[in-house]
Parts: C-alpha cells; structure tokens; sequence
C-alpha cells in the first residue's frame, strides 16, 4: 500500500514538472512565431523618415514608434512641420499623431520594409548632405538600418505610410 502511494505521488509530481515545462516553451514557441517577436518589453522599433523641403537645412520629420503592451503590439505615428522661412529657431510642431494597433498585415508590411530598407541602404553609393533619409532602429541598438535618397520620396516608405494609417 504504501510502495503504491509513493509511485501515485511521484507521478503526480513528474506530470505537474512536465506540464510547466510545456506552458513555458508554449510561451516561447508563441513569441517567436511573431513577426516582431523581439519588439517586447522596452524594446521597441522606431521608423523615421526625414525630408527636404528646406533644402540642406532639412524640413519636416515622420516617425512610426513600435511597441509592445500586454502582448499586443502599437504603433504611434507622428508627424512634424518645420518653417523654412525660419529654420533658426529650431521649433517644430506636432502636425500629426495618431496610435493604433497593429495587425498581422502590418506587421508583414513592416517587414518587407525592413528588408526593402536593407536592400537598398546595402546598395547606396551616395553621400550628400540634401535629401531624404529613411531608418530603423531597435532601442536596444541590436538593428539600425539607413538609406538616404536624392529624391523627395520613396516608394517603399510611401507604400508602408499608406498600409499602416489606412
């Protein structure tokens, strides 16, 4: 009686081990089958673009912040304008800010920017100090991409722009 008491516990105990070590790699298993399974916690990603409607004295900034809370990921949009006809002042305003939740669909959005953004940042050849400047960077300074571009705008950002705040 006693000899199947003992066996009746240590099963219990084994089962109870081996149901926590599945809730765990169930969590992990989950994490990183997100797209943005690293932005989390105070990771976060930021997208900027920044433009050139004052000539080499730049002009107005825009800026997707991506996060996570309670497992759910944002994104804050904001955008600003700058006075060419007073540059030295250096004040910018706030034109622009909007926060949403972000879907499967923008996050493979997301993505495929990224991989647009590496591409071609790999490929760029110009230096100059006019232009448009496009990046991405993880906080945690674990990513960091650029591309800087003579035109006005770029199709991919563009494209992005419109999936994210449609």
């Amino acid at each position: 009686m006693k000899k199947i008491l003992l066996i009746l516990i240590i099963s219990v105990f084994i089962g109870s081990c081996e149901n926590s070590e599945r809730k765990t790699k169930t969590n992990f298993d989950e994490l990183q089958e997100r797209v943005l399974g690293n932005v989390m916690g105070l990771n976060r990603l930021e997208l900027t673009a920044s433009f050139d409607e004052c000539g080499e004295w730049g002009g107005h900034d825009e800026k997707f912040d991506i996060y996570r809370e309670n497992k759910t990921l944002y994104a804050e949009y904001v955008e600003d304008i700058i006075d060419c006809s007073n540059l030295y002042n250096g004040k910018r305003k706030i034109a622009k800010r909007i926060r949403f939740l972000l879907n499967e669909n923008h996050e493979k959005a997301i993505v495929k920017y990224l991989k647009s953004l590496l591409e071609t940042g790999l490929k760029m050849e110009l230096i100059s100090h006019a232009g448009t400047y496009y990046g991405a960077e993880m906080n945690d300074l674990t990513m960091k991409l650029e591309y800087h571009s003579v035109e006005s705008s770029w199709k991919e950002y563009e494209k992005l722009k419109k999936e994210l705040l449609k």
